[in-house]
């Protein structure tokens, strides 16, 4: 009786594939990581977008417009700031120029994100 070749993986076989599907799934995690860091910036930016957009909307309706500085803070911990300033009526510009004002949203985040917002503002005569 001949003895025939045993079936199956020998010991180094299997360390080679477990070595080579550890590195495979190191390499997968660490791009997982990178993508669930950009998605968290993301909706960071997305959300100071947002409020930047919504307090730039109540200038005019809840917030006066006249020169001065307004700040405060959101329930979810960002912070903005509104400067609104009066543009002075220059040599040779129109009249209605002197009723515009620049107006500056700054939004900042609880990770030291800033985001800035500018816009020209026109008021009302008095």
């Amino acid at each position: 009786m001949t003895r025939g070749r045993a079936r199956g993986f020998t010991l180094l076989e299997v360390i080679v594939a477990f070595t080579i599907l550890s590195v495979a799934l190191i390499g997968l995690l660490q791009a997982f990581a990178t993508g669930m860091r950009g998605l968290g910036a993301a909706q960071a930016s997305a959300t100071a977008v947002m409020h930047a957009r919504s307090k730039l909307d109540e200038i005019g309706e809840v917030i006066a417009l006249e020169d001065g500085e307004l700040s405060g803070e959101y329930d979810d911990g960002y912070r903005w700031e509104v400067r609104i300033s009066g543009i002075e009526d220059a040599d040779g510009a129109p009249e209605a120029l002197a009723l515009a004002f620049d107006v500056e949203v700054t939004i900042s985040g609880a990770r030291g994100n800033t985001f800035i917002l500018n816009t020209l503002r026109l008021g009302t005569e008095q």
